[in-house]
């Protein structure tokens, strides 16, 4: 987050459908290598970038048109380093997770 950023989120492992709504706004979507998506941007609770590998397939994000597949949804859980009071030793990020839909397609 750095020295502009807001104040500090509390770790709490939380969900909300605003989430997945805000990551399909803001993430963007790289195919890093065949079968390998990287996802990237501010997680939705703290602000904090990331960016989170999808592995097995390629997909693309974004709404279908009559006949295509419904949609694969990915479950993505915030991996930032930033400090977040009260987040166990073992864990990273500030405990938000929602999902994401992603709709196989053309690489």
């Amino acid at each position: 987050m750095g020295d502009d950023a807001g104040p500090v989120v509390a770790y709490e492992e939380v969900t909300a459908a605003e989430f997945g709504v805000r990551a399909a706004r803001t993430f963007t979507v790289e195919q890093v290598e065949p079968g390998v998506l990287l996802l990237g941007g501010p997680c939705p609770r703290c602000d904090a970038v990331i960016s989170i590998p999808i592995f097995d397939r390629v997909f693309r994000y974004g709404g279908g048109s009559a006949g295509e597949k419904a949609p694969r949804y990915e479950t993505v859980v915030c991996t930032c380093d930033e400090p977040h009071p009260g987040r166990p030793e073992s864990r990273v990020g500030c405990g938000a997770f929602w999902a994401i839909g992603l709709r196989e397609g053309p690489s």
